[in-house]
């Protein structure tokens, strides 16, 4: 079964998955974790759910300073060559292991729209036959829906936060 968490950017929906994450036993993947320089925000940080260790994943185009190779743009941001070996590789890992019976991705969004980002690795997670958890913003699940075949899911929808 694939558990679709879909709302706005800044709804909440990464920590609902860290929230179902650490009710699902047997269970791995990565979240995409905002990032702060004191008090402004500058970007995401890729963290990896079982293990805790992580890096910077994506910074705004002001703050990036060459701290990463890049592995290309969107909007204002710029993403972490690296950052996406280490995500792929969690979740590789985590398919092999026939212990892990779910698995988290944060987020599938307009970079795997292209075919960038965790493209690559979606339709084997989606094969996977475990019990997956994604994070697809509003605005993307139409086209994520479409362009990957999911027709058998669960949407789970974040409100918008009210200020």
């Amino acid at each position: 079964m694939v558990r679709i968490i879909t709302g706005a950017v800044g709804a909440g929906k990464t920590a609902l998955m860290r929230d179902l994450f650490h009710q699902t036993p047997a269970a791995d993947g990565i979240l995409s974790e905002k990032l702060f320089d004191k008090t402004s925000f500058i970007g995401y940080r890729l963290v990896h759910l079982q293990g805790g260790e992580g890096m910077g994943f994506a910074l705004l185009s002001r703050a990036y300073q060459g701290q990463f190779e890049e592995d290309g743009r969107l909007g204002p941001y710029v993403f972490s060559a690296e950052a996406f070996r280490f995500g792929i590789g969690i979740l590789e890992r985590a398919i092999a292991d026939p212990a892990i019976r779910a698995l988290f991705l944060d987020e599938a969004g307009p970079l795997e729209l292209k075919d960038r980002g965790f493209a690559g690795v979606l339709p084997r997670l989606l094969r996977s036959g475990r019990e997956l958890f994604i994070t697809v913003r509003t605005g993307c699940l139409e086209g994520f829906l479409r362009k990957y075949s999911v027709s058998d899911y669960r949407l789970i929808q974040v409100p918008a936060n009210e200020s």
